[in-house]
């Protein structure tokens, strides 16, 4: 413990972000940190130790804890009145140093525990900092032309990540109750600068939507969508090693499902902004790394409940789980809508993000979980598609997969079509005359010729995108039959036999394409910071 103190003093008489000369790195300082926590734990549960000892242990512990809780909660006037880039470090340093503790510990600083006042007063002065702290950077945004380098913004973009290690900390083994209302207050921040961002237009400049701050080199926007579905993946271990039994299971995720259900308005809008990407390096577009972690997050809920939860009718019986599953799927399926799919017609651009990313691999998973739920989540689905466009929203599905299929995805991410239109099919019922109906409407529905223009739809023009108005209707018979005597085989070759036929309607391979090679998920690891 003395050790630790020692290492803590000489660091900051080294002064804020110099981590060479006397002492330590922070990192390995919080190594140590982490393992006399966890020592001090083990010991608690060692027979035969003597009652003074693991007092002493537990007093050594508790005060080692409430250190960086008090530097927060006393930090809290300066940070909210704006402060200065060292302040946010030391919030920033103070909250990692938070993170390194137990998620018995951690857990405790978002529980509504009974204390001593004066503990209770510290925790709650703590976690107001943290809140406001978390908020305070997307107040800063501006999207001025060259928008100066602000040592504030930078510590205050390794404060995001200080922020989403504790919460990574925090899950013991859910989400905490106390945290709930701050994540979901951190994303829809977080969507709204976004917003306000895509709003000053392509050439807008950012201060916050860049590497030193929001971006990929820091931490991507996103983040604290992703950490949900990283403690949703985790809770069935977590779970296990505390004894839970699946009702304690199912209980201890109702946190984060309420974290996913408040902050998904605020996320879907950010996901559909009519908004085209930045021009050049004008700003780091935040919009794909949001859109990875909300399907991602979305993905593994449903893994969650399908596969450990015991209760895997809910997703379809639970009326707010049924609908936070389906309006996620239908803006997936407007998102590929965007995609102009070289209409040539002059003066129409592509007014969404680009769907050149991993986010595109996020989502196939996602809407290949959604359709395996079965009927009534595809009917859902096509309720929420219905309501948007005023025309029945199963074609709409299917020519959404054929828009993403003829152009507007990378071919990449078309190889994975082939394993949604297998999902789609069981939604079905395995039904092959209504399967096959879906395909024929797929290929013809058209956007009313009143309407406005939606992404890459144009009024009067086909969902399913140019490429499908010169097909002869012989073409589409061929395709609809092969795809019946496919799927009346269903079998894994028999689906891979249906991607070939669909690369042949959609054009076949795509050369020139201008869309990267596969991509690999975004690192939300905050080590380097």
């Amino acid at each position: 413990g003395n050790l630790h103190d020692d290492l803590k003093k000489i660091e900051n008489e080294r002064g804020p972000g110099i981590n060479h000369g006397k002492g330590v790195a922070p990192k390995s300082r919080r190594i140590l940190l982490s393992v006399i926590s966890q020592f001090a734990i083990v010991s608690s549960a060692v027979q035969g130790t003597k009652q003074d000892d693991w007092g002493k242990v537990q007093a050594m512990l508790k005060g080692k804890f409430f250190s960086p809780v008090s530097a927060i909660a006393s930090s809290r006037k300066s940070t909210a009145a704006g402060g200065d880039a060292e302040t946010m470090f030391r919030l920033c340093e103070a909250t990692f140093d938070l993170a390194s503790f137990s998620p018995e510990l951690v857990s405790s600083l978002f529980a509504q525990l009974e204390e001593g006042a004066e503990a209770n007063m510290s925790r709650m002065e703590c976690m107001q900092t943290l809140v406001e702290g978390g908020l305070s950077g997307y107040t800063c945004l501006s999207t001025e032309i060259n928008a100066s380098e602000d040592q504030y913004l930078i510590q205050w973009g390794r404060l995001r990540g200080a922020l989403l290690t504790l919460i990574r900390s925090s899950a013991h083994p859910g989400l905490p109750p106390l945290a709930v209302e701050a994540v979901v207050a951190w994303i829809n921040a977080e969507n709204h600068a976004i917003t306000m961002q895509c709003q000053a237009g392509p050439e807008a400049s950012s201060s916050l939507f860049n590497e030193a701050v929001i971006g990929e080199d820091m931490l991507s926007a996103g983040a604290m969508i992703r950490v949900i579905g990283e403690i949703l993946a985790d809770l069935p271990k977590r779970s296990k090693r505390l004894g839970f039994d699946q009702i304690q299971l199912l209980e201890s995720s109702r946190n984060s499902i309420s974290v996913l259900q408040q902050s998904m308005s605020t996320v879907l809008q950010t996901i559909l902004i009519d908004s085209p990407m930045a021009s050049g390096d004008c700003y780091v577009d935040p919009r794909p790394t949001v859109c990875e972690a909300w399907f991602l997050t979305l993905f593994e809920l449903i893994e969650f409940i399908e596969h450990e939860s015991g209760h895997p009718q809910m997703l379809c019986n639970d009326p707010a789980l049924r609908y936070l599953v389906s309006e996620s799927a239908a803006a997936g399926l407007m998102l590929l809508l965007f995609p102009t799919v070289k209409n040539n017609v002059k003066g129409i651009v592509d007014i969404g993000m680009s769907l050149d990313g991993p986010h595109m691999l996020a989502l196939m998973d996602f809407l290949e979980s959604s359709f395996a739920l079965g009927p009534i989540m595809l009917q859902t689905i096509a309720s929420h598609l219905e309501k948007t466009f005023g025309i029945s929203g199963i074609p709409i599905i299917g020519a959404a997969l054929f828009r993403g299929g003829s152009g507007g995805l990378p071919p990449w991410a078309v190889e994975c079509i082939p394993n949604v239109f297998s999902a789609l099919f069981g939604a079905f019922g395995k039904d092959p005359n209504n399967f096959g109906k879906m395909l024929v409407d797929s290929m013809e529905i058209t956007l009313h010729v009143n309407a406005a223009r939606f992404g890459g739809v144009l009024p009067g023009s086909l969902f399913a995108g140019p490429l499908f108005k010169k097909l002869s209707e012989k073409t589409k018979q061929e395709f609809v039959q092969k795809s019946l005597e496919l799927c009346a085989k269903d079998t894994g070759d028999a689906w891979r036999r249906f991607k070939v036929i669909l690369k042949q309607l959609c054009g076949g391979k795509k050369k020139d394409s201008g869309f990267n090679l596969k991509p690999s998920y975004t690192n939300w690891e905050c080590d380097r910071i």
